[in-house]
């Protein structure tokens, strides 16, 4: 697969993650119900698939203490989501950033 392919898909799956995410979340401000089974979903997915969000996620779980996802509550699974928002936005600006010197 040549490198701009990589490139772009690599972008496109970025930006899905974060917009499955961000849908999660104007979802529970709009209706006030979460999809919890979603979320939890969501947010177990990246943190054994993305190595930056299990490492960022094991280091806030060191400070923090772990949360089990199931009991938790809704606002703590959207400060997951968001956290997740947060690290892969970084990564997006990184790839922008990296595509726009290579040029």
């Amino acid at each position: 697969m040549s490198e701009n392919i990589k490139e772009t898909l690599e972008f496109l799956n970025l930006n899905k993650d974060i917009k499955e995410r961000q849908q999660l979340i104007q979802d529970y401000i709009a209706c006030g119900v979460l999809d919890r089974h979603k979320a939890i979903e969501k947010i177990r997915e990246l943190q054994t698939t993305d190595i930056d969000i299990t490492l960022a996620t094991a280091t806030v779980q060191i400070m923090r203490g772990a949360v089990i996802l199931e009991c938790a509550d809704d606002n703590t699974l959207i400060e997951n989501l968001q956290f997740q928002i947060n690290i892969l936005e970084g990564k997006l600006i990184d790839k922008i950033k990296n595509n726009n010197t290579e040029v």
